[in-house]
Order: C-alpha cells, then sequence, then structure tokens
C-alpha cells in the first residue's frame, strides 16, 4: 500500500525536492528508489528521514509498529512539522499519537485510506482524514488525485474518528467477503456455474462483490500472494469489535465474520488472504480448499 502512495506522491505530488522513503525492509525502499532515480532519496534511519522533511507520511501494519516508529520520529526535533498516518489502528491509538506530536509541536493527521494495493498505485484511494484544519488544508494538495480519488474530513475532531469510520468500513467489507464465499459455494453446490453468480452481483451491486467474487472464482486465495492477509483482517476486526463493545453496540455479523477468519487462520495460518474464508466455506460443504479454476464458463 505504502509504495503506491509512495510512486504517486513523486510523481504526481509536485514537489520541490526529492521524496525520501525509508522502509524498515530496506531493498523496498531501493526498489522503488531504483525505479524512480533521481525524484527519491533513501533515509538511513527514521530520525534521520524525519529531520529532512516538512510533511511525514507513514502506512504501517498495525498498533505496536506504529507506536514505536512514532515514538523514534518523535525524539527527532519536529516543531511544526506534521505527520500524516494511513495506517488502520484502533481509534485510541490515533488519538494518543496525535497528543503526542502536539506536546512536540507537531501536527498530527490520521488518514487511514480505503482500497487494496492496485486502488493505492491507481491513485483511486478514498482517504479519511481527521485533525486540525490548518494541517488538513496543508496535506490535501498531496491527496485529492495524488494519493486518492476522495477524501472524507473530520475537521478539528479527535485524531481517531476517522478510525472508527475505517473499522466500520472493514466491517462491511468482512461481511461482503463472508457472503460471496458462502454465495459461491451455495451455486456450486446447486450445480449453477459460479461464474454466472458472479456477473449478477457485478452487474446489482459491483465494486467489493466483484472485487472478492474473482479472487475466489479466479483461485487466487491459494494461488497468489495475499492482498489483505487474515492476520491483519482479523487485526481490523478485533479493533472494531472492541469499539462496539465500548460504545455497547451489539455488531453479530461482524462477530460471525472473525470467527471463521480466526478458522482460516489456525488451518492455514496469517498470510494467507481473506478471501480464504471461501476455501473455509467449500471444506464446510464437501468441497476441496482449493477450488478447480476453468478458463471458460460452462
Amino acid at each position: 500500500m505504502g509504495r503506491g502512495m509512495a510512486k504517486n506522491l513523486i510523481e504526481k505530488g509536485n514537489l520541490e525536492s526529492p521524496l525520501k522513503l525509508y522502509n524498515r525492509t530496506t531493498t523496498r525502499a531501493v526498489a522503488l528508489k531504483n525505479e524512480v532515480g533521481s525524484r527519491a532519496s533513501i533515509g538511513t534511519s527514521i530520525a534521520e528521514t524525519v529531520a529532512g522533511a516538512d510533511i511525514i507520511f507513514t502506512s504501517l501494519s498495525n498498533d505496536d509498529t506504529l507506536k514505536e516508529t512514532m515514538s523514534q520520529a518523535l525524539q527527532s526535533e519536529i516543531v511544526g512539522k506534521t505527520f500524516v498516518d494511513c495506517s488502520t489502528v484502533h481509534p485510541e491509538a490515533a488519538n494518543d499519537l496525535a497528543e503526542m506530536a502536539s506536546s512536540k509541536g507537531a501536527d498530527f493527521v490520521s488518514m487511514p485510506v480505503l482500497g487494496s494495493p492496485g486502488v493505492a498505485a491507481s491513485s483511486q484511494l478514498l482517504c479519511l482524514l481527521s485533525g486540525s484544519s490548518r494541517a488538513i488544508d496543508l496535506v490535501k494538495p498531496y491527496i485529492t488525485g495524488v494519493i486518492g480519488r476522495q477524501i472524507i474530513e473530520f475537521r478539528d475532531e479527535l485524531a481517531g474518528k476517522g478510525q472508527v469510520l475505517k473499522l466500520i468500513a472493514n466491517m462491511f467489507i468482512l461481511n461482503v467477503n463472508e457472503i460471496t464465499a458462502e454465495g459461491l459455494t451455495f451455486a456450486e453446490k446447486a450445480s449453477v456455474d459460479p461464474h454466472r453468480l458472479l456477473e449478477m452481483l457485478s452487474v446489482l451491486f459491483g465494486g467489493p462483490y466483484s472485487v472478492y467474487g474473482a479472487r475466489m472464482i479466479g483461485g487466487d486465495y491459494h494461488k497468489k500472494e495475499a492482498q489483505v492477509p487474515v492476520g491483519m483482517a482479523l487485526k481490523d476486526a478485533h479493533h472494531a469489535m472492541r469499539v462496539a463493545e465500548e460504545v455497547k453496540s451489539t455488531v453479530p455479523s461482524l462477530r460471525a465474520a472473525a470467527e471463521n477468519l480466526e478458522a482460516v487462520r489456525d488451518q492455514r495460518g496469517p498470510l494467507v488472504d481473506s478471501s480464504s474464508v471461501y476455501g473455509l466455506c467449500r471444506l464446510r460443504n464437501g468441497l476441496p480448499f482449493e477450488n478447480v479454476v476453468k478458463t471458460t464458463r460452462s
């Protein structure tokens, strides 16, 4: 996800100087640097990278990694700098980081994004911004038409507000994932070509139904690198359930989807794609976990 956003900042952000890249896996930063040439440079550490920037974008996999990274960043002189975090974390984590940044004289914008790595590469992310109006106005030129296609703003609200919205959005996506897996399995058991169901879903609903359905019947869930690993999907589901419990809101469909993701993780590990719930659904219905991919519809 971060790679696509960084490349778009380089190519579309009208930057005054080369974008400084830092990745805990250095080879990833080097690969992007080799692709864009002199339009990027590589930071040797978090502190050195932050020191040379006015606006710092971060995109990390979980709360602990983000907190560790920000703790190192905040050890630098950051007065007047603006941090834009694109990770999906618990809302309280975003609120805490915003307070930490403010105490050091910096601004913090929480900006979880909606979309796959492919969507990120094509500048089509939906970006959820929470922070001060001043900070949001500062970073918007580097977002609209650069990183994303649309922005939803929470101006002068807690940094965690956009995170709550992202977690609710992920609840919808996980349920789409679940019902699509069940429907495709039901169709196959009833001797209806699953491609026909996907065709219908694409016409009726499109969007994630088409994306997840194609990933399932195309066999991507067991043949290709994960787009959204089960472990990451579960992290978001658990955050959402925790927030729902805190505000006394019941989310039974989310709990059911999370239970199936946990079953997939226990059987196949945390790195398989979240669409592997299709394989789980197939197993529970007497079919092999891996589907047989047909090149033509019957």
